[in-house]
């Protein structure tokens, strides 16, 4: 469980940057940086999915159990979209925006799901 909760925080630090180059269009966009993102959130996902796997009768006591199952869930909607970002073409900006957006959102709310996880359990 630990080297999946590092390899999803290098993934979100990437996608922290991906969304900083992404409001400021001052440097060159990079795909292979965002291909790198989605290849290590990628790798995070299914060591989190694998270790699921396992049950953790300390997470469960403290009421955390789920958290992590819901975490996957909220990772795997973000996958999906980040998918739909990589090989969508988009005739508008803005519609890309909003697909990052809600991407992000998911991704951020099963992180937090999954740091708590780790913490309390």
């Amino acid at each position: 469980m630990s080297l999946a909760f590092w390899i999803v925080t290098f993934a979100v630090v990437m996608g922290a940057s991906l969304a900083v180059l992404f409001l400021r269009p001052v440097w060159p966009r990079s795909a292979w940086l965002a291909a790198i993102h989605g290849l290590v959130g990628t790798g995070g996902l299914v060591l989190l999915v694998l270790a699921l796997n396992t049950p953790d009768p300390r997470a469960d006591a403290l009421g955390v159990g789920a958290f992590a199952k819901f975490a996957a869930t909220a990772m795997g909607g973000a996958w999906l979209l980040g998918l739909g970002l990589a090989f969508w073409p988009f005739r508008k900006p803005r519609n890309r925006g909003l697909l990052i957006a809600v991407h992000a959102s998911l991704a951020v709310f099963g992180y937090v799901l999954f740091m708590a996880y780790r913490s309390l359990g």
